[in-house]
């Protein structure tokens, strides 16, 4: 689509405007001149003959004569809850406004009506929203706002601004909680219980190790109760053991607690001993 325009004619003459395809084109002319609208049926030039000295804007697609390019004034902020986002921005001038937004790891964007009545402050609510998700967004604000252009060229507009929000969790608790540790001369099992379908990793290091490794990690949501035993590991061995589980709407628990730690030791040679040891902070 050819860009629309806004000149000035010194004298009395023709302008050339070109039309791409089939629509509507208006000619308003800012004087007491009447305006014309004309329908073009192919793509083809348009002929206008501006009689006297004046401003006029050739706008295709739409009916409203642009009163200014609005300038963003404050914002865009975002506010999220769980299924929804407020998104507000200010203007200098009166404008129609919308936001395109679309959720992480999906390339195709939803774009919001424009607002009515024309304002300097845009309040927009961004629904339904998946919980605890990522959402990236552009706000667009327009003096001329019918929706008949797309969202990344647009007239008369201040476009683009793109951020980020992140929905809130589930407001229902995830709860953990432990059933044993079985052991073995070479392996730790850990047997705990979800109130909730959950994704579950577990943490481990000998007590002389100063960093924690993955022992276990299910990208899997899946229900309670759970069960993870890690392999060769070494007789009457004292290990720093923590679990962590986040249910898909982002709920989040920890065992024993956040910032804490159970101590597990294996059983010797023989098979005897060992087990949960202690629960200790970080």
């Amino acid at each position: 689509m050819e860009q629309d325009v806004h000149i000035t004619i010194p004298t009395e003459q023709s302008v050339t405007v070109v039309v791409p395809a089939e629509q509507v084109v208006t000619v308003a002319f800012p004087g007491s001149e009447q305006d014309v609208t004309v329908t073009i049926p192919t793509e083809q030039n348009v002929a206008v003959v501006i009689p006297t000295v004046q401003s006029v804007a050739v706008v295709c697609g739409y009916s409203e004569t642009p009163s200014g390019i609005p300038v963003l004034l404050t914002g865009p902020t975002a506010t999220p809850d769980q299924m929804s986002c407020l998104i507000e921005w200010t203007t200098d001038i009166e404008a129609y406004h919308r936001v395109r937004y679309r959720k992480q790891g999906v390339d195709e964007w939803t774009i919001t009506d424009w607002s009515s009545p024309a304002s300097t402050s845009a309040s927009i609510t961004l629904s339904p929203l998946l919980m605890y998700q990522r959402y990236y967004y552009d706000i667009q604000s327009c003096s001329v706002g019918d929706g008949s252009m797309a969202f990344d060229w647009y007239p008369f507009s201040v476009t683009g601004i793109s951020a980020d929000f992140k929905t809130l969790p589930t407001s229902i608790p995830l709860i953990l909680s432990l059933i044993n540790f079985a052991v073995t001369k070479n392996t730790i099992t850990a047997n705990y219980t979800s109130s909730e379908a959950c994704t579950c990793s577990i943490t481990g290091k000998l007590s002389t190790f100063p960093f924690y490794a993955s022992w276990y990690s299910n990208l899997v949501e899946h229900a309670s109760p759970h069960s993870h035993t890690k392999t060769g590991l070494t007789p009457s061995t004292t290990y720093h053991i923590k679990i962590k589980c986040t249910t898909n709407e982002g709920a989040t628990a920890y065992l024993p607690a956040e910032h804490s730690h159970y101590v597990v030791q294996t059983a010797n040679s023989s098979g005897a001993g060992g087990g949960l040891q202690e629960i200790a902070p970080d």
